[in-house]
């Protein structure tokens, strides 16, 4: 990368740059903010494995109700993920099931079949994962009040035309639309930021590269609040940098830390 006047002294001798620098930080920050904010209010993250059932153990030990969304009751030959054969009556289908957990919504797919051959089939064609149930897909609530008799099923529709997927640390997350091509703008754009903007704080640009590339909805927001270019939380030392291999080890341990947490 080419090399730059040191740290601070463009920020003293042009001081109009100063303005355009701070004004594309809060900027990218503003966009990172309301997608990260859609993300944690409308945004579902798909949970691991058996995730639904340990949540009901959970809520039916400690007394708590559980409150379910599940994809509204529907007509398996009408606009859903479903695999019909007219001519022995067999179907299957997806049903998407969302709850609350900390705060924020996950979600997991039950694919539900006529039949054990039929959910066999299907699964292999889908490489689904998933819990399986043999039935009419309407009586999913029974197979849940076996763990945890209080539960509140709320029907809902998802809106396949404004939401979009997404995947942080190694997590599909469900959100607007909108909020994923933000997310994937103020990437981008904090990217070629980081390469022809000014030397930024507290790394070096390979560090923040790390960051940024390696550990994203981490080291965006941390790159746009202490790398220099919103004004903030200024060091002490300017001058003073942290090299490429400290960025690229926080990255991994950042990376790390937080898949392990979003796919606990």
């Amino acid at each position: 990368m080419a090399q730059e006047p040191r740290v601070g002294e463009e920020r003293r001798r042009w001081p109009w740059r100063l303005f355009v620098v701070h004004a594309v930080g809060w900027l990218l920050l503003g966009a990172f903010v309301a997608s990260f904010g859609a993300l944690v209010v409308a945004g579902s993250g798909e949970a691991r494995p058996g995730a639904l059932e340990q949540r009901l153990l959970e809520d039916a030990a400690d007394g708590r109700a559980t409150t379910l969304w599940v994809d509204r009751p529907f007509d398996l030959r009408e606009g859903h993920e479903w695999d019909w054969e007219p001519g022995d009556g067999s179907w299957s289908a997806v049903v998407e099931v969302r709850w609350r957990e900390w705060g924020l919504l996950r979600h997991t797919d039950y694919l539900v079949a006529s039949s054990e051959r039929k959910a066999r089939r299907f699964q292999r064609s889908l490489g689904h994962p998933g819990p399986v149930v043999v039935g009419d897909p309407d009586a999913l609530p029974t197979e849940w009040t076996q763990t945890q008799s209080r539960i509140v099923v709320e029907p809902w529709e998802r809106d396949h035309s404004s939401t979009g997927s997404v995947e942080i640390f190694d997590a599909e997350w469900i959100v607007p639309s909108w909020a994923a091509t933000t997310g994937l703008v103020v990437g981008v754009t904090t990217f070629a930021w980081l390469v022809v903007g000014p030397q930024p704080w507290r790394f070096t640009r390979w560090g923040w590269f790390w960051l940024v590339f390696g550990a994203g909805p981490v080291g965006v927001p941390a790159f746009l609040l202490f790398g220099g270019s919103s004004g903030l939380f200024p060091p002490a030392d300017p001058a003073r940098r942290l090299s490429g291999w400290s960025g690229f080890g926080l990255s991994v341990v950042t990376a790390f830390g937080a898949g392990l947490l979003l796919n606990a």
